[in-house]
């Protein structure tokens, strides 16, 4: 694996344990074997790529979601 998989998955672990209700960074940095800074920085990465996600949704598919329900009825 390359380095970057490598960081993708440890993300992914992050948010897993975030989503069942890990909230300490140490505990989480204990458990991944790595340390308080880099689970930082993984929560800060996850935090703006979901900040982004959502601007997506909000901005451009649900408008055309609506867009599409409301052909459908007329």
């Amino acid at each position: 694996m390359i380095e970057q998989d490598l960081i993708s998955l440890r993300r992914s672990k992050v948010l897993e344990l975030l989503a069942h209700g890990y909230t300490n960074q140490r505990e989480i940095a204990q458990l991944l074997n790595v340390s308080e800074p880099t689970i930082s920085r993984d929560i800060t990465h996850i935090t703006k790529e979901s900040k982004k996600n959502l601007d997506y949704f909000v901005q451009k598919w649900i408008p055309l979601e609506i867009e599409r329900c409301h052909r459908h009825l007329t």
